[in-house]
């Protein structure tokens, strides 16, 4: 996939780490839209109407926190060009094959040292 525009949804861990990456791979516009005030240094930061009309054919990225039932999850699922979070992003366009990911609550270790073994 092609990225030029990329719409950052919450300004966590993240979302900070995805804007280094985005931040150095050059002529990417990158925005960010966070429901609680946050920022992120040389990011953009777009209001509620400007992030719906942004995200139209960009490349969406929310924060694991956002839930489903957000507004602007609902205007991306059916506008961006990819709706997904920054490590399923990530998985999905620089994973080497194999990797395999473990995410949860409870169990992490348990199911990686299974995967290890």
């Amino acid at each position: 996939m092609t990225v030029t525009r990329v719409l950052l949804h919450g300004a966590g861990t993240e979302a900070r780490a995805a804007a280094g990456f985005f931040q150095d791979a050059g002529e990417i516009e990158l925005a960010l839209f966070d429901d609680g005030g946050g920022v992120l240094e040389g990011v953009r930061k777009l209001n509620a109407a400007e992030a719906e009309h942004f995200v139209s054919g960009a490349l969406y990225l929310r924060s694991p926190g956002i839930p489903p039932s957000n507004t602007l999850v609902s205007v991306a699922s059916s506008s961006a060009a990819l709706a997904t979070t920054p490590t399923g992003w990530w998985l999905k366009e620089h994973a080497p094959p194999g990797t395999v990911t473990v995410t949860g609550t409870k169990g992490k270790s348990t199911t990686s040292a299974l995967i290890a073994a």
